[in-house]
């Protein structure tokens, strides 16, 4: 009787083993894992997938195993580096399909994290529909938040092309999600007009679609004025508090975008208000630098205008920190923290801390300009990683960045 109840307590032991919650009990949950994320789709017995994670989080080697609904299906990957990506170039398992997909990426030390629940479809056939536009839709030139809708691709991404008749017009959306719609926030680009325009969808595996017929019908823009940035404008990279004037826009509400050389680039500020300016306080991205940038502002009517070319320099540090270095971690909420500095100018500064180009929060506030301050409070609820700086701004609006440095 003793021999069968040992055996009966092994047997619930492995089945408890088997679910999400203590499948690594000797560890602790840690690692970061950044996709599969909520918006990936991947197809049964599709190729090709991969799996990312903070390598930071994790020691040693990692093995990582896919669950559904909680339940352990198969190994995703058997035991590879730490490197922070593993690709699966088999086929995926026969796992079923859902959204209530899951990796769990384990370490050596049997520490593990989660990613999002994410979706197994059924394979496709490759029979892309293009559903939206149809024969029906009519846009008008330079008109802004289009949108297409598809079903049947594959893959994870799609790119999305146009057409006038047979002639390729130019690119309508590049490498967007496969998720079944998109929609495009740029103005559309100066294709023309008439009823024999077409959207072509490719998926990841060469699979294509086509929309049907519809019409851009021809549209002659108000130009709008934008007075700022002008030529003598300079605006210094990852440079914080920048702005841009315009007038004659029509509508409620206008957005900015930004171009390098006549390209675009990227959304230089989301919707706001059409009162003739806007402040951007968000560090700017890593854009590069040259002396022919262009905002181009676009009303709620599709109406556009660009900027005179403006400047974005290197950004030179004239203030040394060295303290902290690439060597410190902190922990979180830890107090007594300090920072050391060299070349300031004026007799006080002020610093903020910054995770990679994101503004954080205000580590000290307006301090003696004596080479050092200490930080009594702890700090702040900035999360974690390894891509923390501090900003050190003296009277004169000098400015100095630390190395990188960990908050764990």
């Amino acid at each position: 009787m003793r021999r069968w109840l040992f055996i009966l307590i092994a047997v619930v032991m492995v089945v408890l083993g088997c679910n999400d919650s203590t499948s690594s009990n000797k560890g602790k949950e840690k690692i970061d894992v950044t996709f599969p994320t909520s918006a990936t789709v991947w197809t049964e017995n599709q190729t090709d997938t991969y799996c990312e994670w903070d390598e930071s989080d994790a020691s040693g080697n990692v093995y990582i195993e896919i669950y559904n609904a909680g339940v352990l299906t198969g190994i995703y990957h058997v035991e590879t580096t730490n490197s922070g990506h593993a690709d699966r170039i088999d086929e995926l398992g026969s796992w079923g399909t859902g959204s209530d997909f899951r990796l769990k990426v384990i370490d050596s030390d049997e520490n593990w994290g989660w990613s999002d629940y994410f979706t197994i479809t059924e394979e496709s056939t490759g029979e892309i529909t293009v559903s939206y536009p149809n024969t029906s839709t009519v846009w008008q030139e330079y008109q802004t938040n289009t949108y297409c809708d598809w079903s049947g691709a594959t893959g994870e991404e799609v790119t999305i092309e146009i057409y006038k008749g047979d002639v390729y017009a130019g690119l309508y959306q590049n490498q967007t999600t496969n998720d079944g719609h998109c929609t495009r926030q740029e103005a559309l680009g100066d294709w023309g007009s008439g009823d024999d325009f077409q959207l072509k969808l490719i998926d990841a595996n060469e699979n294509v679609g086509w929309s049907a017929y519809f019409t851009i019908e021809a549209f002659t823009p108000i130009q709008i004025a934008v007075t700022t940035p002008s030529s003598s404008t300079i605006w210094h990279e990852y440079e914080t508090e920048t702005e841009c004037d315009w007038s004659g826009a029509t509508g409620d509400s206008i957005f900015i975008q930004i171009y390098q050389g006549g390209e675009y680039l990227d959304e230089y500020h989301d919707w706001t208000g059409n009162d003739g300016h806007c402040s951007r306080n968000d560090a700017l991205k890593n854009w590069g630098t040259g002396d022919d940038f262009q905002l181009k502002v676009i009303d709620s009517d599709g109406n556009f205008g660009m900027s005179e070319e403006f400047s974005i320099i290197v950004l030179t540090d004239p203030i040394e920190i060295t303290y902290p270095n690439s060597t410190v971690v902190w922990q979180e909420f830890e107090e007594e923290t300090y920072c050391d500095w060299l070349n300031a100018t004026g007799s006080t500064v002020y610093i903020e801390i910054w995770k990679g180009s994101v503004y954080m929060g205000v580590y000290q506030d307006e301090t003696d300009n004596d080479g050092h301050c200490t930080r009594q409070d702890a700090l702040g609820d900035w999360g974690t990683g390894s891509n923390f700086r501090l900003k050190l701004i003296d009277a004169n609006e000098n400015v100095g960045w630390s190395e990188y440095f960990t908050i764990e």
